[in-house]
């Protein structure tokens, strides 16, 4: 009988670990080729201030702006500068350089809510809401994926002004485009083994003002 609860034991124990097990790599978005038990932050964040490449108002008014990605391909140091083909080579003896290549892109949302606009922090009952013709770019929490993204969209203003219902409680949002961006990464690594690791970004490219309700 003893013998019976110990087996019965060591198979809940087992099953439990190889659970955990599951939960815990399945969500990691950055891997090494031969091993997924990598921390993410082994490779710097990307530092790209997107520039605007075009802006226009969309069929129900709002205004659109499109602006520019990082290339497929990159250079940056270990504080994640992207790095110019003369800086490439390194500053000091061991200095890492991480090399970007892009590996397949993926449309996660389309003209769909983003974030809530950081410059307009509550709810308010208004007819709608001010912005200027100058874009300016955040970092803003991704809608449903727990990740942060960066936006390029018209802050506070007197340009375009986008109307909202007057009897409901509502807030401007973000809309637009995301993409998941699969990359590899080559860490070049002159005082040590080099490394490979691909990992999964998000970006937007196209994104607009609209207003939220509760």
């Amino acid at each position: 009988m003893k013998r019976k609860r110990v087996t019965k034991r060591l198979f809940f124990f087992a099953a439990f670990a190889s659970m955990l097990f599951w939960v815990v790599f399945t969500g990691t978005t950055l891997a090494k080729d031969s091993s997924s038990n990598t921390v993410q932050s082994s490779i710097p964040t990307t530092k790209f201030t997107p520039e605007v490449s075009n802006q226009y108002k969309n069929k129900v008014g709002y205004l659109v702006t499109e602006y520019t990605q990082p290339p497929n391909k990159y250079v940056t140091d270990s504080k994640g500068n992207i790095l110019s083909e003369s800086e490439v080579a390194p500053a000091s003896a061991c200095s890492p350089r991480y090399y970007f290549e892009t590996i397949s892109s993926t449309r996660v949302k389309t003209d769909s809510f983003i974030s809530y606009h950081p410059s307009f922090k509550s709810w308010d009952k208004v007819d709608g809401y001010w912005f200027g013709s100058a874009s300016q770019s955040f970092s803003v929490g991704l809608s449903g994926y727990g990740v942060d993204v960066s936006v390029s969209v018209a802050g506070p203003g007197f340009g375009t002004f986008i109307t909202a219902n007057p009897d409901v409680w509502s807030r401007p949002g973000i809309y637009g485009n995301v993409n998941r961006v699969k990359q590899k990464v080559k860490v070049q690594n002159p005082c040590g083994a080099d490394e490979t690791y691909t990992q999964n970004v998000y970006r937007t490219n196209s994104t607009y003002n609209k207003a939220v309700y509760q």
